[in-house]
């Protein structure tokens, strides 16, 4: 049997850092923030967001210029693979880093107020 290792995610990038290895392969790591939203038993909304560590090469990209159209507040569809990175602090603790290594990156055209919470709390549909 085929084991599967995949993630799909969309939410907006907080920071974006392109670097060019040689024979200039271009890589860019970006962190992702995602959101959820549901009402609390004494009816407050509450947004859970959790922010991802992603890694795409270009060819991740369908249109290699979107690579660098990517900076922070720029919503994004990441499709790929979860790595989990294992180190040594310098103190020794062991520490471990979840990532998403891209392969599939789809930078979406702006919208207004999708991704944050509106200030009207009455219109959000659960």
């Amino acid at each position: 049997m085929q084991s599967l290792n995949k993630i799909e995610i969309k939410g907006c990038v907080g920071s974006a850092r392109m670097e060019t290895f040689q024979e200039n392969v271009r890589c860019v790591t970006i962190s992702v923030a995602t959101n959820y939203a549901y009402k609390s038993p004494d009816g407050c909304v509450c947004i859970d967001m959790t922010w991802f560590n992603v890694i795409a090469h270009e060819k991740a990209f369908a249109d290699s210029s979107d690579m660098k159209k990517i900076n922070k507040g720029k919503f994004v569809h990441v499709t790929g693979r979860l790595r989990i990175k294992r180190y040594a602090s310098t103190s020794g603790e062991e520490r471990t880093i979840p990532e998403i290594i891209a392969k599939d990156v789809s930078v979406i055209p702006d919208t207004k107020d999708e991704f944050f919470v509106p200030e009207n709390q009455e219109n959000i549909k659960f």
